[in-house]
Formats: structure tokens, sequence, C-alpha cells
């Protein structure tokens, strides 16, 4: 009689897939890490820095394009980063409205007594 080959478990199977593909993530992560480093340095010492930034910051866009949960597509796919932090406002007027800015036309007196203290 013939002896049947043992059949692997299933676990065992998607364990070792799982495993390859760690492995060669990783070193795709590695090289993708090594040539973007390369490249922000490059840009950086011709002292173009807002365009390292502006690089960097489609790279993340560009993972977060490909990154998603159970849900779907994360939201920062549909609303782009402009890169830029939003100044909290310095001043507030009487009607509530408040600037980041004093607006032309206001006085030294006008910006005072706006203030945000």
């Amino acid at each position: 009689m013939a002896k049947k080959e043992e059949e692997r478990d299933w676990s065992e199977i998607i364990a070792e897939v799982r495993s390859k593909a760690k492995l060669e993530l990783e070193e795709v992560a590695s090289e993708i890490h090594a040539k973007v480093e390369e490249v922000v340095a490059k840009v950086r010492s011709a002292n173009f820095h807002e365009e390292a930034e502006q690089f960097l910051s489609r790279v993340r866009n560009l993972a977060d394009d490909f990154s998603h949960s159970e849900e779907g597509p994360s939201s920062s796919v549909a609303k782009p980063k402009t890169g830029k932090a939003k100044r909290p406002p310095m001043y507030r007027t009487p009607d509530g409205k408040e600037y980041s800015r004093a607006l032309k036309g206001w006085t030294e007196a006008e910006k005072e007594k706006f203030r945000i203290k």
C-alpha cells in the first residue's frame, strides 16, 4: 500500500504565505526608504526645503491611497492635506468674527481693542 502524503494544515500554508509576503514587503519598504531619503537629502541640500516637504506630503498621500481598513479607503484620500497649519485667531471683533491677522485699515488702537488676550 502506498502511503498517502500527509496533508498540510491550512493554517501552516497561510502562515508560510503571510511570512513570504511580509519579507517581500519589508524588502520593498527598505528600497523605497533609501530612495526617498536620498531624494529628500538632495533637495534639502539644494535649499529647496518647501519642495522637499511637498514631496514628502505626496509620499504620505500615496501611502494613504494604498492603505484602507475594512470600511474602505481612509478619509484622507478624499481630502488631501495642504501641508500648512491654520493659525489660531489673534483678533475678535465685537460681532464675534475672528481673524488671524489684522484687517487692512485697522488703526493701532483697533488692533489693541480687538486683540484676543
